[in-house]
């Protein structure tokens, strides 16, 4: 008798966590990507375990009470873009980072953390703007580390962009 009131606790969870997942993937193009699950090993001792998951959305998705690492740069000229920021434990497990090519020509957006590349020349058409949400699953209390954006393009074209990035 326990067992059947376990498995139809358990399946009810189940059923829950699947139908906030489907609704939050209404907007995902594509399967989400994952990033390995990183441990480090000095003198015996593991220092870090992380799994951290991303996806890319195809619109902006910022409010104003979130931390606010990149706020609303626009980056035009002939250079590559390059920011850093830092995320921190008590700012929330997710990191929202939003960039919009408004010039004609595609661009190639690679962001890394703590000097690991998780999206890598991952191709931005000319118009086209996307949001790549990461979201730190363990260990929990929020998202952390040292975090790299890099934009560029492969002709010499002018650069037309806006660029944000949030914590929550």
């Amino acid at each position: 008798m326990n067992k059947k009131k376990l498995s139809a606790a358990i399946l009810a969870i189940a059923m829950l966590t699947l139908t906030s997942v489907a609704s939050a993937a209404e907007v995902v193009k594509g399967n989400p990507d994952q990033q390995p699950s990183v441990s480090t090993t000095v003198s015996g001792a593991t220092q870090e375990y992380v799994d951290i998951r991303t996806k890319v959305i195809d619109e902006a998705i910022f409010y104003p009470m979130d931390a606010i690492l990149i706020s609303n740069v626009t980056h035009t000229g002939s250079t590559a873009y390059k920011g850093e920021f830092t995320t921190a434990k008590g700012n929330g497990d997710q990191l929202n980072v939003w960039v919009n090519n408004k010039a004609s020509t595609p661009v190639y957006v690679t962001i890394s953390r703590d000097g690991t590349d998780i999206h890598s020349s991952y191709k931005l058409d000319g118009g086209a703007q996307k949001t790549f949400n990461f979201i730190q699953y363990v260990p929990e209390g929020g998202i952390t580390g040292n975090w790299k954006v890099y934009v560029y393009n492969s002709d010499g074209s002018k650069y037309n962009l806006n660029i944000n990035a949030r914590q929550f």
